[in-house]
């Protein structure tokens, strides 16, 4: 590979932080008159880690619907399966959806247990254990009250939905 070595050198002498490199850096000044446009290289940026970050992603906020909705449940004895219509539909066409919507209640899935027809070999996570090595019990561990909560509702809804069941070992 051919490349030109003053610049390599240069590349790799911005990427270290100042005061680990036995050579000093050029001045940014004079770097930046022979570079325009290279700030820096190997350092992100707060819009590169915001982006990269979960937390900063689950806070963004999603886009808002062009007018107000209007909630409708399916069934009163459960109020969490419920569909949203737009306000601004008028009343004939919002009647018309609403009455089709609620006829096919049996095509939407509310939880896993509403998807028999997936077969459990896609969603089933199996692990890669050699079958010659003799079973060992985990070690309990201790949680706070709060994430032993979370863990017990966590398990539950798995053992519900019969994505996990419960084995015993000697």
């Amino acid at each position: 590979m051919k490349g030109d070595q003053k610049r390599g050198c240069e590349c790799y002498q911005l990427s270290i932080p100042r005061g680990l490199s036995k050579m000093d850096p050029p001045k940014r000044k004079r770097h930046q008159e022979r570079h325009p446009g290279v700030m820096s290289i190997g350092k992100t940026t707060e819009s590169e880690r915001q982006d990269n970050d979960p937390k900063y992603l689950e806070s963004r906020k999603r886009g808002e619907p062009h007018e107000d909705l209007e909630t409708i449940a399916f069934d009163e004895g459960n109020p969490d399966r419920v569909f949203r219509i737009g306000t601004k539909l008028d009343k004939e066409h919002g009647e018309a959806l609403v009455t089709l919507i609620k006829k096919y209640e049996e095509v939407f899935a509310w939880g896993p247990e509403d998807m028999p027809g997936v077969d459990r070999e896609i969603a089933l996570h199996k692990l890669h254990a050699d079958p010659s090595f003799k079973l060992v019990k985990q070690k309990k561990r201790k949680f706070s009250d709060a994430k032993h909560r979370a863990i017990q509702k966590e398990v539950e809804e798995l053992v519900a939905t019969k994505a996990i069941r419960e084995l015993q070992f000697p």
